[in-house]
């Protein structure tokens, strides 16, 4: 039976391939999308997931629009030099025909969850805001949700945000405290590595002193695709663990 999934998101060209990599699982039943500022605003980033829900032909999928701003300050802006001004990479195409449902992204989560317990994943690849808010909402969300694989933070190397951050955890360490601490996510350090780190040991053997695997879409003279990839490495994190844990990151 295909395991049922929600992706929080902020497409984002590298959630959009998030996205459809799910969407052509047959071991997933995406059973609705969340949207969170990141990327792009959290007004785009639902724009973006309802028009992709359109291109792929599954409007019935609901997508709910999630929290404007991190719990404790305001938002700190979008990254149009990496995913352009639409989110898509420019593509400008038109806006969608559907709507957001009538939930607030945490609200969604929480009814999902509490009404199939033990059978929904939490997918977020973005800030962990909503899923933060879902928590205070019903704090019971994590004991009855089936697992939560998080796209964030960083061990391994730089951040991609700052010397020392990953993007998605410093724009919004308050959402992420409130997620480690509370019992949903965090407990078995199951992130495996970051794609950009995993392309070059792979291409070159091991990490040179000077490369900040980390920062790698953002360096012209590096690989940009393995950072874009890097949402749908956690989708197939939950597919097969394997992908990329297990040696690969050894």
């Amino acid at each position: 039976m295909p395991r049922k999934v929600i992706i929080d998101t902020d497409p984002g060209v590298d959630d959009t391939m998030a996205i459809y990599f799910a969407l052509k699982s047959p071991e997933l039943e995406l059973i609705g999308l969340t949207t969170i500022f990141g990327n792009v605003t959290t007004e785009l980033a639902t724009t973006n997931a309802l028009r992709l829900m359109e291109i792929a032909g599954r409007t019935d999928i609901p997508v709910a629009k999630g929290s404007d701003d991190p719990i404790a300050v305001p938002y700190s802006g979008a990254v149009p030099f990496v995913h352009g001004d639409d989110g898509q990479g420019n593509v400008h195409l038109p806006p969608p025909t559907t709507q957001a449902v009538d939930q607030s992204a945490a609200q969604f989560i929480v009814e999902q969850i509490m009404s199939q317990p033990g059978e929904v994943t939490l997918i977020p690849v973005g800030p962990l805001t909503n899923i933060a808010l879902a928590l205070r909402l019903e704090p019971r969300i994590a004991q009855n949700v089936k697992e939560v694989v998080v796209m964030g933070g960083n061990a391994l190397g730089p951040g991609n945000a700052s010397p020392a951050a990953e993007a998605n955890i410093r724009n919004d360490p308050e959402a992420a405290d409130v997620v480690f601490g509370g019992g949903v996510a965090g407990d078995d350090g199951r992130a495996g590595c970051d794609p950009p780190r995993l392309y070059e040991r792979r291409a070159s053997g091991g990490i040179r002193q000077d490369q900040r695997p980390a920062d790698t879409a953002y360096r012209p003279h590096r690989a940009v695709l393995p950072q874009f990839f890097q949402p749908a490495y956690e989708v197939g994190w939950h597919l097969h663990p394997r992908f990329v844990s297990g040696g690969l990151c050894d």
